[in-house]
């Protein structure tokens, strides 16, 4: 029992990999603060996410040099956007309410540790290859550990941002990342809460933050603590998608004039997971049927210059190296794990997951920034 509740004492490398998601997150806030101006913080925070995983994307499919390049480059231009472009007091203030409030779940997880099948087979592992090459897997690239390698990046390159500086990918970086990113609805619904929607850049109350935090997490009848704190990219789905839909409903009704904001709320969206694509279209069709039916032109339009970028952006990643890649071994597997069902046996996939799983762990420890290519 003791030793169990030593666990939940974060050691110092844990804080600073804490430290480093929520430096992630002010970089992303700064870099949407370039794209939506006049935006809430929490949407400049997701539209931030949206052209950081864009850039990143862009640079890792197209170029073979590494992605620290950009990289550095981002986190240059969010702090650039922090300190050009001066967040107001209020702002701060919402921010900081949040954050207060927040801060006993940051400082639980910040010695949490992955612990799920699918944080070692393909979320961990692709992170950590990340941080380890610079660049996204190939062919003709260093092997890594991932079952999945041409699985979507954009919760990974969230903790790519965050691990820049560090000799390696910190454990809990993308629960880390995660909890981080949910501060961005909470604040959302903090600010409905007060009636403050108006208001983008005033600061709802402390009784209203502590409502955003609630709804968040423990009101949301489809909180789990096992999903919700954890590193998988179901929670960066469902910030990505809750502000994705705020934004439309606010482009219908006529209150959002530019659709820069939500093109890049989706374009964080579609690749976070494979299956996204499918809300990124379903949240544009139910807007545009509205749309349709008010026989409104204007936001049709808009709504299909939003949804461009996050079709270019799955396009791109389809076409990627690492996809062409996993589409030749998934055939090729599938063939195998065919045969083996014939001669019954099992799929040399599942014979080898559990000893991938286990070797995950010495790869992400031991692998380091020095490795890259």
């Amino acid at each position: 029992m003791g030793d169990g509740l030593l666990l939940l004492i974060p050691a110092a490398a844990d804080l600073v990999g804490l430290a480093h998601a929520l430096g992630a997150g002010l970089v992303l806030w700064g870099c949407g603060r370039w794209a939506v101006r006049d935006a809430a913080p929490e949407v400049q925070l997701v539209a931030g996410w949206g052209g950081v995983c864009g850039v990143l994307t862009v640079w890792g499919v197209v170029l073979p040099w590494s992605l620290t390049i950009p990289g550095d480059a981002v986190a240059a231009a969010g702090l650039g956007g922090l300190v050009l472009r001066r967040p107001t007091r209020e702002e701060w203030r919402a921010l900081g309410r949040i954050a207060v409030l927040a801060a006993p779940v940051l400082l639980l997880l910040a010695g949490a540790r992955p612990v799920l099948i699918d944080s070692f087979s393909h979320w961990l592992p692709n992170a950590a290859y990340l941080v380890a090459h610079g660049v996204f897997p190939a062919d003709d690239r260093p092997p890594g550990f991932g079952l999945l390698p041409a699985f979507p990046y954009n919760l990974q390159l969230v903790g790519f941002v965050a691990a820049l500086g560090l000799e390696r990918l910190p454990a809990g970086a993308l629960i880390h990342a995660n909890v981080v990113l949910q501060l961005a609805p909470a604040l959302l619904f903090a600010r409905v809460a007060a009636g403050l929607e108006a208001a983008p850049r005033a600061a709802p109350g402390w009784a209203a933050c502590a409502a955003g935090v609630l709804a968040c997490w423990w009101w949301n009848p489809g909180f789990g603590p096992e999903i919700s704190f954890s590193d998988y990219g179901d929670v960066a789905t469902g910030v990505a998608l809750a502000l994705s839909g705020w934004l439309a409903l606010r482009l219908l009704l006529g209150l959002d004039r530019q659709p820069v904001a939500l093109a890049l709320a989706l374009a964080a969206l579609v690749n976070v997971k494979q299956a996204d694509l499918v809300l990124v279209v379903a949240l544009v069709a139910s807007a545009g049927g509205v749309a349709l039916l008010r026989r409104d032109r204007a936001a049709l339009a808009r709504l299909a210059l939003a949804v461009l970028p996050a079709l270019a952006l799955y396009a791109l990643w389809r076409r990627s190296p690492s996809s062409a890649s996993w589409r030749r071994r998934s055939q090729s597997a599938s063939r195998a794990g065919s045969l083996a069902g014939a001669i019954k046996r099992p799929s040399p996939r599942c014979c080898c997951s559990a000893a991938r799983c286990s070797s995950t762990c010495s790869w992400c420890s031991s692998t380091s920034r020095t490795s890259r290519a």
